[in-house]
């Protein structure tokens, strides 16, 4: 019987150390982000984050974001899109592995800026960071770094927006 109870202890304890699983970071097109990133109708509140490895402010947020979605649970989506260069792949999934993010990941295989842009969100200038937070058919943008209140509290107010 304390064998029983010492092996499953044991295996509790190995199940809990093992490391988190790793997403992998996948290269797509613009054309298979506009499906990602096609309005849903559930329960869900999606976040999406335009990045790179190279932008300080997207990196110094990435915590803030992650540490919220991580707070609501299965309740929000993080989908983190990469503006890296496809040539700097192994350098960005190296980072995404290194920080562990509750995220699905891309690399956008860009094409040109000046056509795909505007199509995802015609006010944005280009500057990143930049997020795209929706919940139904509410939806809120927003360029430049914010911080884990910053962010919280416009999820909240989606939220509220979409369920009166």
């Amino acid at each position: 019987m304390k064998k029983g109870i010492f092996l499953i202890g044991l295996s509790l304890l190995l199940l809990r150390c093992s490391p988190p699983k790793k997403k992998p970071l996948e290269v797509i097109s613009f054309a298979k982000l506009q499906t990602i990133m096609e309005p849903k109708e559930d329960n869900t509140v999606y976040l999406y984050n335009f990045w790179a490895t190279w932008c300080a402010p997207c990196v110094k947020e990435l915590p803030h974001f992650d540490k919220v979605v991580r707070a609501y649970g299965d309740d929000i989506k993080m989908i983190l899109v990469s503006q890296n260069e496809e040539k700097e792949f192994v350098e960005v999934q190296t980072y995404l592995d290194d920080n562990q993010y509750r995220a699905d990941n891309y690399l956008l295989d860009k094409g040109n800026p000046n056509v795909w842009m505007p199509m995802l969100k015609e006010e944005w200038s280009g500057a990143i960071p930049m997020t795209i937070i929706r919940y139904g058919k509410k939806e809120f943008f927003h360029e430049g770094k914010m911080s884990e209140e910053f962010l919280r509290n416009e999820i909240d107010k989606l939220k509220k927006e979409y369920e009166n």
